[in-house]
């Protein structure tokens, strides 16, 4: 790599083994190291970098743009990440299909899209249901549990200043540090360990600013409240002071961190708020917390595909609204 960490550097040695791994074709072991690296939340420079590597061997190509976006933003002057995701982005050609969104919608994707990891139709989604509740004034404040970069939160806090007819927030949860470590539950759809599939502890990682910054350019500020530490530690502190909820966007990604959501949230979702799950289809741990939530509370949730990973759930009360889900 033309860019490595300073000699002194905590995480060099991990570094050069993740590198020697990745030449000998051990991409598990390379990405086990590199997460080792990120979950000191040390910024390395090269480690984002290498993470894009292993997923452009792999042809995964929407995460290979991610890891760079992750390391560009961390090293902005990283000329090989750079030069890798001009080419990237050649190869990935994102357009909005004609069908897809409304004149608003459309005239704000491009903002948003190197800001979030969100699919088009998840983010659709989020704005149809947030545009609706708004429009309808319907009470309640929007809620986001992990936010990364921000495109999604920009893009609610866009639709709160377009179309709310009474004052309302869209309160950001996020460590915006990277993801606390995955469990054992938490494995891909595929039954990989997340720590092995270049998306474990660490990753994920933006600062705060990130999201200012685009909710700035929407000129939506005002209606953001950014909170910062892992759910555990904050999402307590905020139930009361959020009160009801119209909105709330799940995208912590871990069964342990959809458990907090739920256990902490759920009850203050107005009966009709929706509720937008972004990792129900890919990690298995969260789709795990939620089923299980589901048997424990004694309710039936009507689950809708937006996607393969991407669901909402209309939370109501009353029986005859119910719908079976096969999990």
């Amino acid at each position: 790599m033309s860019t490595t960490a300073p000699q002194d550097h905590p995480n060099l040695q991990d570094l050069h083994l993740a590198q020697k791994a990745f030449a000998k074709g051990n991409n598990e072991l390379s990405f086990k190291l590199l997460n080792k690296i990120k979950s000191t939340k040390v910024p390395t420079r090269g480690t984002d970098l290498l993470r894009a590597k292993i997923f452009l061997k792999s042809k995964q190509i929407e995460a290979c743009y991610q890891a760079l976006l992750e390391d560009i933003r961390l090293f902005p002057d990283n000329e090989e990440a750079v030069h890798l995701l001009e080419q990237i982005k050649k190869e990935r050609k994102i357009h909005l299909p004609k069908h897809l969104g409304d004149t608003f919608f459309r005239s704000i994707f491009e903002k948003i899209s190197n800001y979030t990891m969100l699919s088009q139709s998840r983010l659709f989604s989020l704005y149809s249901h947030a545009k609706r509740i708004c429009t309808q004034d319907i009470a309640g404040n929007f809620v986001e549990c992990g936010v990364a970069a921000g495109g999604s939160t920009a893009l609610l806090a866009a639709t709160i200043k377009e179309f709310t007819k009474r004052p309302r927030y869209i309160y950001a949860f996020d460590s915006f540090c990277g993801m606390p470590p995955p469990g054992i539950n938490d494995t891909s759809s595929q039954g990989i360990h997340a720590e092995s599939t270049g998306w474990g502890t660490g990753t994920c990682a933006a600062p705060v600013e990130c999201v200012m910054e685009i909710t700035s350019q929407l000129d939506a500020l005002d209606f953001l409240c950014t909170v910062k530490g892992y759910f555990e530690d904050t999402l307590h502190h905020y139930s009361a002071k959020i009160s009801e909820i119209a909105l709330l966007h799940m995208d912590g990604d871990w069964y342990e961190s959809t458990k907090t959501i739920l256990n902490t949230f759920y009850s203050s979702v107005i009966d009709g708020g929706i509720i937008q799950v972004d990792d129900y289809g890919y990690w298995a741990g969260c789709k795990k917390a939620l089923n299980e939530f589901e048997r424990d509370s004694g309710i039936t949730l009507a689950v809708n595909a937006i996607d393969s990973t991407g669901v909402w759930i209309t939370k109501t009360t009353h029986p005859r609204l119910r719908s079976l889900h096969q999990s």
